[in-house]
């Protein structure tokens, strides 16, 4: 649903509990409803912003430590294969 779409209906709501909105109350109220919406998403962008960085940042350390662990075994591998050699 489009914000002005969302908008129109919060006003067709407000229309029908107030009774009769002259057209310039109609778009002051339009305009006060699209302002609080495009504020509410970019709460939830924030957010979800924040959510997102805290998974890649615990999926960083992960990849860290399977890098680190990956290393050691590679050098345990090669440590193996000389000593046999």
């Amino acid at each position: 649903m489009k914000l002005n779409d969302a908008a129109s209906d919060a006003l067709e709501t407000i229309g029908a509990i107030a009774g009769e909105l002259s057209e310039k109350d109609c778009e002051r109220i339009r305009e006060a409803v699209e302002v609080a919406m495009r504020k509410a998403v970019s709460v939830c962008c924030d957010e979800n912003f924040s959510v997102v960085s805290e998974h890649l940042a615990y999926d960083r350390t992960l990849m860290d430590r399977i890098n680190e662990e990956t290393e050691m075994r590679r050098k345990a591998l090669i440590s193996n294969l000389s000593a046999a050699g």
